[in-house]
């Protein structure tokens, strides 16, 4: 839940006002016994996130706010009697010290009202994703929409569509060369097998020497090839993939950078395809 917002008139006979986000008064009250009094005051009340001034600067408002451990807020020069009247229109005070302090109050919230909005819409987003199942819990749903606010780190560059695009492309070509080096392993694991079958085969039929030497030199030779080729191509999507990282991040780093990469990579693979059809 948002905090509330406190204006703190101080002095010989000091006021305390407190309002919620809406700007609805919580607490009003005009007393005696300065600083401490109001901290007294305050800790029955909801912890303020701003402790408000009607003037420039007020020593006691900034203790009091850091009592808090809360935002002091001053306005840039001293609000007038016509502007704390206008501020306090609607609302019942009992004199100037609690007109000024509700002032106060109600001049920080109009000065951050952007900011509360979004908060309200945040806080209102966080409930519905939890509310309906997409987060476990409100922190959670807090942590993954605070990342979303901050967006890429200070200093990133983002991509352009058409660089995404590229990227996203070389990215299919280069799990296209996996699956096709995946088949060949297949193959592979396939003549391995046949091997150890022609190989029991031989323990149990009997042919002349020369003949099993011979189709055993033959398989052997036939899966050694495969292998070597296999091992190759291997070989090869490791620089692909490699070459496919350093392009993400030259891209955000280095755009000078990109073509060079992105030639260097479309060539690879067009030399892949080629050498392994």
């Amino acid at each position: 839940m948002l905090s509330v917002i406190a204006g703190f008139d101080p002095g010989e006979t000091s006021a305390l006002a407190v309002v919620d986000i809406d700007g609805r008064l919580i607490f009003l009250k005009t007393f005696r016994g300065g600083f401490r009094k109001a901290v007294e005051l305050l800790r029955g009340a909801p912890k303020p996130a701003i402790v408000a001034s009607d003037k420039t600067h007020q020593s006691n408002v900034a203790k009091l706010a850091a009592s808090f451990n809360a935002k002091a807020f001053f306005p840039k020069k001293h609000l007038t009697v016509a502007e704390k009247a206008k501020l306090v229109r609607g609302f019942d005070t009992a004199n100037d010290h609690e007109r000024d302090a509700l002032a106060a109050a109600l001049n920080a919230r109009k000065t951050y009202q952007r900011l509360i909005r979004s908060m309200k819409r945040i806080e209102r987003d966080i409930f519905l994703e939890v509310l309906r199942g997409r987060e476990a819990n409100p922190k959670d749903a807090l942590k993954r929409k605070t990342a979303v606010l901050r967006g890429p780190p200070r200093g990133a560059k983002t991509l352009s569509r058409s660089r995404m695009a590229e990227l996203e492309s070389l990215q299919r070509q280069v799990a296209s060369l996996q699956r096709r080096l995946k088949a060949k392993q297949l193959q592979l694991d396939a003549l391995r097998e046949q091997a150890r079958t022609a190989s029991g085969r031989s323990k149990t039929v009997q042919k002349p020497r020369r003949v099993l030497s011979g189709v055993a030199k033959a398989e052997r030779e036939a899966r050694l090839r495969v292998e070597a080729r296999l091992k190759e191509s291997h070989s090869r999507l490791l620089k692909i993939e490699a070459e496919l990282q350093a392009l993400k991040r030259v891209a955000k780093t280095r755009p000078e950078k990109v073509k060079d990469i992105r030639e260097r990579i479309i060539a690879m693979i067009k030399a892949y395809k080629e050498r392994f059809r």
